[in-house]
């Protein structure tokens, strides 16, 4: 009986771990999949600017290499094509999104980003520029 008993206190205390770990986990992946494309796409529609996160590895790959130019050059063009990339699924996100309310936001939203990867294609000053 008292077997029992342990086994099952045991198997209590499992299944609840398993909760909180189940959880956690999906907290995690919301976070990572909903809630940061959503921020990145505020801030690059009211900034213009490519969001830190993004930036990072880049930044410091091109520090690293500050004194050849050449490398510099093929980092910001690798760089670049990165953010573009990342701007081009956040423009599919944004059709796809059940969190915009709306069309006519979801076609404002659109147009801004267009006009922002316009200016990102031309302009180094708004990509390479740290964001404020």
């Amino acid at each position: 009986m008292g077997l029992i008993i342990i086994t099952l206190i045991v198997f209590c205390a499992a299944l609840v771990l398993l909760i909180f770990l189940s959880n956690y986990y999906m907290r995690f992946w919301l976070n990572r999949i909903v809630i940061s494309k959503t921020e990145w796409l505020d801030f690059v529609q009211v900034t213009g600017q490519v969001p830190i996160d993004w930036r990072t590895k880049h930044e410091k790959a091109i520090a690293k290499a500050a004194s050849d130019n050449n490398r510099v050059t093929q980092l910001k063009a690798k760089a670049r094509t990165d953010y573009l990339g990342r701007l081009e699924k956040l423009v599919e996100y944004a059709k796809v999104s059940t969190l915009i309310p709306n069309d006519a936001e979801r076609n404002q939203i659109l147009k801004d980003l267009a006009e922002i990867r316009q200016d990102w294609e031309v302009n180094d000053d708004v990509v390479f520029t740290p964001a404020r």
